[in-house]
């Protein structure tokens, strides 16, 4: 659902009128703040149950922001402004480099300086995350791709959509939160509605797609017919 038909939705059970307001308007900031307000309700509530949204994981390449190709001998690239970390190898040029914690980097590298490998470092000012590539690239323009997991994206025009899998739960929170002063007893309605979505949305996060699995496919074994052990 995009912000607009949010907006329409939430004003037709709330005025019960077809007079939604329009950008600009005060109805029309207010709600757009306590919708943002339910996208950042979403997003912590992953952080309080040690999870993550399969919505939010994304790749470099879809990113609007983030260095997405090598410059020779330069061995750090910022990530994108939305990125909170990293779910994948990096690839440069088609060629993985393993992860590492930045504080086993020295004594990874100590052993075989040769390895492929990144780390991430945070700059402490600007808040952006970087990703570090050893052996440092030595040609430039080779393309730089990961997966990562990035913030929710905030709801700013009529066309921005809402990221998460049930968008009603952004619509139950905020009329919880518009009724709360006049009719209390609707605002707690409203508010059960979205948390059970909320509930619905973190079961629905840990079953795997219809046909899948989360085992991983035992490759050996489609392709040759060998198992381990054998």
């Amino acid at each position: 659902m995009t912000l607009s038909q949010l907006i329409t939705t939430i004003w037709y059970k709330y005025d019960k009128s077809t007079d939604v307001p329009t950008s600009g308007s005060e109805d029309y900031t207010l709600i757009t703040a306590f919708l943002n307000d339910a996208v950042e309700a979403w997003g912590n509530a992953a952080h309080e149950d040690n999870i993550r949204w399969r919505e939010l994981f994304t790749t470099l390449t879809s990113a609007s922001t983030g260095t997405k190709t090598t410059t020779a001998s330069t061995a750090s690239y910022v990530c994108p402004d939305d990125f909170v970390d990293i779910s994948s190898f990096v690839e440069v040029d088609s060629v993985e480099y393993a992860y590492v914690k930045a504080d086993d980097v020295m004594a990874v590298l100590a052993t075989d300086s040769s390895k492929k490998v990144f780390w991430l470092t945070r700059n402490s000012t600007t808040g952006k995350w970087w990703i570090n590539i050893s052996p440092t690239p030595t040609e430039s323009s080779l393309t730089i791709e990961y997966s990562y997991y990035k913030t929710p994206t905030q709801l700013t025009t009529g066309t921005s959509i809402i990221g998460m899998k049930k968008p009603y739960f952004a619509v139950y929170h905020v009329l919880a939160a518009l009724l709360e002063d006049e009719r209390p007893d609707l605002a707690q309605v409203y508010s059960q509605k979205a948390v059970a979505l909320m509930n619905a949305m973190l079961i629905d996060n840990e079953i795997p797609p219809a046909g899948q699995s989360f085992k991983l496919r035992d490759i050996a074994y489609e392709s040759t017919g060998d198992a381990f052990g054998k």
